[in-house]
């Protein structure tokens, strides 16, 4: 377990990087918590490991808990709130520009936002959007997620959405809707996400909030759909 606080640099001190890498240098399975208070960088070392946990400044009670998640009593289910850097100064962050430095080939983050893994696996199918929007009522999209792993757990699936053309430089891609799911092995559920003319929206040149007519696509556990806002 590496721990920092909220001081010091960017990366870990080199007494522990000298520790994990003769840790890791004994050829045994290696779980690198990283119990901190802001991301470190550890990039040297994160890729040699068997696997990584997060544990964000856990309290006086957190190590029952990373001790619960080690041994596999507990199938953990959390998703990044943010990118993790994987170089110093180097902090993007996951709404950046359609056409900006972080989608371009450099974005090479340690990990990206929304990333998450458990001891289970799931499977995303059936994304259903509307081809097109009118911009009144509301705009229904389903997806199904099915356990396909050997044990039960948590999944929460995260509903992105990019305005393809727009008269400002849009985002990548924005967070719309999330919802966390509960699956036994084999179990799959159907889920629906309800959007309306306010997700569509962003703030124009003028300072107010527009809906502009256009291409928009939504995406889903790595499935992908367009659709039009008609106006």
């Amino acid at each position: 377990m590496l721990r920092n606080g909220m001081g010091g640099a960017a990366g870990l001190r080199k007494c522990q990087l000298k520790l994990a890498e003769a840790v890791i240098a004994s050829g045994k399975p290696v779980v690198l918590v990283l119990a901190e208070g802001r991301p470190r960088i550890v990039s040297s070392i994160a890729d040699r490991v068997q696997a990584v946990l997060l544990a964000p400044d856990p309290g006086n009670d957190g190590g029952g808990a990373v001790a619960d998640v080690i041994f596999g009593d507990y199938d953990p289910g959390g998703k990044l709130p943010f990118t993790y850097p994987r170089s110093p100064g180097y902090l993007p962050t996951y709404d950046a520009l359609l056409w900006g430095d972080a989608v371009a080939s450099t974005f090479n983050p340690q990990w990206e936002f929304g990333r998450g893994l458990s001891y289970t696996s799931f499977e995303y199918s059936d994304l259903v959007v509307p081809k097109s929007f009118d911009g009144t009522g509301v705009l229904d999209v389903s997806v199904r997620i099915r356990n396909t792993g050997r044990h039960a757990g948590s999944e929460t699936a995260i509903l992105f959405m990019r305005d393809e053309v727009a008269s400002l430089t849009p985002a990548a891609k924005r967070v719309k809707r999330f919802s966390k799911v509960f699956l036994a092995r084999g179990e799959s559920e159907k889920l629906t996400f309800t959007l309306t003319r306010e997700d569509l929206e962003f703030v124009g040149a003028d300072l107010r909030r527009v809906a502009e007519p256009g291409d928009f696509t939504v995406s889903v556990g790595g499935l992908s759909a367009r659709f039009e806002l008609i106006q």
